[in-house]
């Protein structure tokens, strides 16, 4: 099951991977570099950097980030989060979403995305 949830196998297979992330200012200055995550995912956007939240202004964070990779519609467009309070408003917009708790969460529900 791991071509279902890794980035590196997702790009490969054509899609592109975005981390949005409500986080600290240093995890763009440190986290990011350090594991070298924008050398698997596309774009990187972090709460800090915009001063936004993913709930604020009827997640208006979500809209950044899609600009960012180019998609104009939210219904190509699978979140994996772990807050069920982002579900509605991302489901709003018209994208699909994964919530979980748990790795087994995680990946056990995930291959029924695999054909997005």
């Amino acid at each position: 099951m791991r071509g279902l949830w890794d980035a590196d196998d997702q790009k490969r297979g054509g899609k592109r991977i975005a981390i949005v992330t409500d986080n600290m200012d240093i995890f763009t200055t440190l986290t990011v570099p350090n594991h070298k995550l924008n050398e698997v995912f596309d774009v990187i956007v972090n709460s800090a950097d915009y001063g936004l939240l993913k709930a604020d202004q009827n997640g208006k964070y979500f809209d950044i980030a899609l600009d960012r990779m180019w998609i104009t519609d939210y219904k190509s467009v699978l979140l994996v989060d772990d807050s069920l309070n982002i579900r509605p408003l991302f489901q709003a917009k018209g994208g699909l979403v994964h919530t979980y708790d748990n790795f087994e969460d995680f990946s056990d529900n995930l291959m029924h995305f695999e054909n997005l």
